[in-house]
C-alpha cells in the first residue's frame, strides 16, 4: 500500500464522524457503514478522507467529488479513493448506504490479492461513479443487505470475519460488473499509450518487487527512461512511482508475515534488505507499526 500515516488516526476520524449517527454501525478495526434513510443528515456534511463505497437506492443526493459536483441517482454505485467528498443534499425519499474503510483495514482485508484489476483503480480515481443495470443493482443490493446484517449482529462470536467475508463478496461483484461494462483498451492515442505504459508497471511490480525497488529497473524493464515513467505514473495515478514500489512492497511483506512461519530475520534476508533492524524500520515507516506487531495483530 501507500506510504500510511498513524493508523491510529484513519480510525479515530471515522469513528469521530460516524459517532451518534443513526443508522450508522462501526468497527474498531477501522470500519463502518451508514444506512441513510433520512435526508437532514445529508445537508452540507464533509465525508471523513477514507476509502468510501456509497449506493443509492432511492431518490438522488448531490455531492462533491475532488471539487466536481456529481448528482447521483437511485441505482447508482460510487467508489471513492481517498478522494475528498462532500454531500450537499438530498431528495426526500433517499434511502442509501455508505461504506467507510480506513486503508489500514483495506490493507488487511485485501493482503496482495486485491479483487479489482489495476484498469478498475485507474477509472475510480477518474471517474468513480458507475450506473448499475436492473440485474447488477439486484445483486449488489443482496451483497450490500449482507454486509448490514453482519454489522447488526454484534453478538455474533465471529462477526468480523463474516464481515471480511461479505466485503469481499461486494468487492468481487463490483470488479465484475466494472470487467462487464469495460473492454481492453488498445493504446492508440497518446493518453491510452501512457495508461497502457502505466498497467504494465503496476503489473510487473508484484512480479519483481522481492528483489527490486528501484526506479531504474522498473523503466529499463518497460524500455522508458525512469523520468518519463515517473512522470506518466504521477500523471495517471496521482501517486509517484516510489509510493507504488513502496506499496507493492509492504502488501507482499504482510502476505508472507500472514501466510508463512518465517522470521523477522529471514524476511528481511528474503527481500534485500541488509539486516532485520534495517527491514523493520522500513516497515515501521511505511505502516505504523512493526512486523512482529502486524503479525500479533493479525492473528486477533
Amino acid at each position: 500500500m501507500l506510504p500510511l500515516p498513524p493508523t491510529n488516526k484513519w480510525i479515530m476520524d471515522l469513528n469521530e464522524f460516524v459517532k451518534d449517527k443513526a443508522g450508522c454501525y462501526s468497527m474498531e478495526a477501522g470500519v463502518a457503514v451508514w444506512e441513510v434513510k433520512n435526508n437532514e443528515f445529508l445537508r452540507n456534511i464533509a465525508m471523513p478522507e477514507v476509502h468510501i463505497q456509497l449506493f443509492i437506492m432511492r431518490g438522488s443526493m448531490r455531492v462533491v467529488i475532488n471539487n466536481q459536483k456529481v448528482v447521483l441517482r437511485s441505482d447508482s454505485l460510487t467508489d471513492v479513493l481517498r478522494n475528498k467528498m462532500s454531500v450537499s443534499d438530498a431528495s426526500e425519499d433517499i434511502s442509501a448506504v455508505f461504506i467507510f474503510s480506513s486503508e489500514a483495514f483495506v490493507t488487511r482485508l485485501m493482503q496482495d490479492k486485491p479483487p479489482f484489476p489495476v484498469e478498475y483503480i485507474m477509472q475510480v480515481m477518474e471517474q468513480p461513479v458507475f450506473l448499475l443495470t436492473s440485474s447488477q443493482s439486484v445483486i449488489v443490493r443482496e451483497r450490500l443487505e449482507l454486509v448490514l446484517s453482519v454489522f447488526r449482529n454484534t453478538r455474533h462470536h465471529h462477526q468480523f470475519e463474516l464481515l471480511k467475508c461479505s466485503l469481499w463478496m461486494l468487492y468481487l461483484e463490483m470488479s465484475n460488473i466494472f470487467l462487464c461494462q469495460n473492454d481492453e483498451v488498445e493504446a492508440s492515442s497518446e493518453t491510452d499509450r501512457k495508461r497502457w505504459l502505466f498497467m504494465r508497471f503496476v503489473k510487473l511490480l508484484p512480479i519483481s518487487i522481492k528483489k527490486e525497488r528501484s526506479i531504474g529497473f522498473y523503466a529499463s524493464a518497460l524500455c522508458v527512461s525512469c523520468q518519463y515513467l515517473e512522470r506518466v505514473v504521477k500523471l495517471i495515478s496521482g501517486q509517484t512511482a516510489c509510493q507504488w514500489i513502496q506499496r507493492s512492497l509492504i502488501g507482499e511483506v504482510n502476505h508472507q508475515l500472514k501466510k508463512t512461519d518465517n522470521s523477522i530475520k529471514q524476511l528481511a534476508n528474503e527481500f534485500g534488505f541488509p539486516d532485520q533492524a534495517t527491514f523493520t524500520k522500513y516497515y515501521k515507516r511505511n505502516t505504523g507499526m512493526t512486523p512482529t506487531e502486524y503479525r500479533e495483530n493479525d492473528k486477533v
